[in-house]
């Protein structure tokens, strides 16, 4: 928010995207704030730079110039702008906040970008991250908005709170992926 950068985010489940509330960095990693050979600005982890940019780079240009370096730990309650607006009235309407950078030891510079896009109402890791996000007297339970929206076409369009039973119009096949 503010600036005109990215974040490189990493899913291996990208029908989960509008469904994002937050993301998540190593807090004991390096990220970087990069301006790119595509003429973009991107925010990354560091040992993952050459490994998803590295394709960019030209005889004359060098795929990557690292503008800022930061530890993990410096991103945390930065903002961004989300993909999807899908979440943001279910938060504002809940007084809660969301699009904003979380911390977990769970992101690893094996895969991806060190930037973990996270979805609560999708899985054991996005949940603990989101959960564990209490500190600095910020209670900022993202864990509290389950936002899973599907109408009967299968789009984006609900809520589900935690304690509450999901109301599906869709197709009974696709409810097995959702929980």
């Amino acid at each position: 928010v503010g600036e005109d950068a990215y974040f490189l985010a990493w899913t291996t489940t990208p029908w989960t995207l509008p469904s994002n509330v937050a993301l998540c960095v190593n807090p004991e990693e390096t990220y970087c704030k990069v301006k790119a050979a595509d003429g973009y600005t991107y925010y990354m982890a560091k040992a993952l730079l050459d490994k998803v940019l590295g394709k960019l780079a030209t005889e004359e240009k060098p795929a990557y110039e690292i503008i800022e370096e930061y530890k993990g730990s410096e991103l945390e309650y930065k903002e961004y702008e989300p993909l999807f607006d899908c979440v943001k009235p279910v938060c504002e309407k809940q007084n809660k906040k969301g699009h904003y950078i979380v911390c977990d030891t769970y992101v690893t510079m094996t895969d991806g970008t060190g930037i973990v896009h996270i979805a609560p109402a999708f899985g054991a890791g996005p949940r603990s991250c989101a959960g564990a996000q209490t500190r600095e007297n910020r209670t900022v339970s993202i864990l509290s908005v389950f936002f899973l929206p599907v109408n009967g076409n299968e789009f984006l369009t609900g809520l589900l709170s935690p304690g509450k039973i999901l109301q599906y119009a869709g197709s009974s096949a696709l409810l097995p992926l959702l929980m």
